[in-house]
């Protein structure tokens, strides 16, 4: 059968073994098993005795070695191109629970270290997600995520296009000294705590149509070079643009 979640988002984990199987029988791999249920070894619900469950380290070594892979194995712009109806780039984590605090500040451009054209479409980050200086050099995806902890995207730079589509920010988001090079969408997105772009720069169109701020937004410094849409935004908590 493989992952349930997976069949969802183009079987992008059909080389992953099935981890958990529910009650109603349905299978989950390591990177779309609840986050309760990431077992070390197949466990079957309600039969014998719970294997141990992966460690937030190891965890985290398994999403940093499928990304390391896709830059081992080079540029497939066939593959990577942008897809608005069916996207499934090499580099895919979309419906991905991230159950435990994760850095990527590694792939910040030094040593070939990089994200590539990367889906992280519907994932949870329960803990906190660092992004920090981190390069990305084709596009990427967060449409749909939930940010449970703090997401921090501090002096990262973008260089194909950003989409954050309705994607939620439960504890506090920066993006200050952050570089959009392509068009950078927010549309319909959800800030719950304070929201940082000071600095930032937003070469292509910047799209927060429809998002809400609840805690203080602030754009201080930032550059539009293209058009800038906030149409319908709510800013709850203010929202400084000086």
């Amino acid at each position: 059968m493989g992952c349930c979640i997976g069949a969802k988002h183009n079987n992008w984990c059909a080389d992953y073994d099935v981890v958990y199987v529910d009650g109603d029988g349905k299978e989950y791999c390591i990177f779309h098993a609840p986050a309760n249920c990431k077992f070390v070894e197949k466990y079957v619900e309600g039969v014998g005795e719970k294997p141990e469950l992966i460690s937030g380290e190891e965890f985290n070594e398994l999403v940093f070695a499928r990304i390391q892979g896709v830059i081992d194995a080079g540029e497939d712009e066939e593959r990577d191109k942008w897809d608005w109806v069916n996207w499934n780039p090499r580099c895919n984590f979309a419906g991905t629970i991230f159950f435990a605090d994760i850095s990527f500040i590694e792939f910040n451009g030094e040593e070939g270290k990089y994200l590539p054209s990367i889906n992280f479409l519907s994932s949870q980050f329960r803990g906190y997600a660092y992004f920090d200086s981190s390069q990305f050099r084709g596009y990427a995806s967060f449409s749909s995520s939930q940010f449970r902890g703090s997401a921090s995207f501090y002096s990262s730079q973008f260089r194909g296009s950003a989409y954050f589509y309705s994607s939620q920010f439960r504890g506090s988001a920066s993006f200050s000294s952050s570089q959009f090079r392509g068009s950078a969408g927010f549309d319909s997105s959800q800030f719950r705590g304070y929201a940082y772009f000071d600095s930032s720069q937003f070469r292509g169109d910047a799209y927060f149509y429809s998002s809400q701020f609840r805690g203080s937004a602030s754009f201080y410094s930032s550059q539009f070079r293209g058009s800038a849409s906030f149409l319908s935004s709510q800013f709850r908590g203010g929202g400084r643009f000086w």
